[in-house]
């Protein structure tokens, strides 16, 4: 009965730290992200994106495919004093 108890313990724990490191990661990636785009840094900022991702904004209509809003972004910064 204790080894049952411990390894129920020891899986409880590595899933608990499996978890906070996943969580780490993913705040890693979205805190990169944003100093991309804060950086206006389009090489870094698309390379944290997937080949399908999908950009949504704060606006209902803007819904952009990678492909669209790179190129859309990249023009944008192009014009930028």
């Amino acid at each position: 009965m204790r080894t049952f108890t411990f390894l129920i313990l020891f899986v409880g724990l590595n899933f608990q730290l499996s978890a906070q490191n996943a969580q780490k990661q993913i705040n890693r990636v979205v805190d990169d992200w944003h100093q991309a785009a804060a950086e206006a840094n389009d090489e870094a900022y698309f390379s944290l994106m997937t080949k399908d991702a999908i950009f949504i904004g704060t606006d209902p209509t803007e819904n952009w495919e990678r492909k669209d809003f790179e190129s859309k972004f990249i023009k944008k910064l192009k014009t930028r004093p």
